[in-house]
């Protein structure tokens, strides 16, 4: 499941470096999936992020923000 996820993760990353990039970005961009989708999406960022017996609870959500901004 993990290694199946590559495809997902490039794109998600090439919209998060064209905004990082300054290029002509979309200012939202939304990727949708089921918990099929998040769970492993989840345990590629960590065994701590997602327990293999856990199950996505109803209308699970990830957010990925970027924010150019800094203080």
């Amino acid at each position: 499941a993990k290694l199946s996820l590559g495809p997902l993760w490039f794109e998600i990353m090439k919209h998060i470096n064209n905004v990082v990039a300054d290029k002509t970005a979309p200012k939202l961009s939304l990727f949708a999936g089921h918990d099929t989708t998040l769970m492993p999406l989840l345990a590629t960022l960590g065994p701590d992020l997602w327990k293999d017996t856990e199950w996505a609870g109803y209308a699970s959500m990830m957010l990925i923000e970027v924010s150019l901004y800094s203080i």
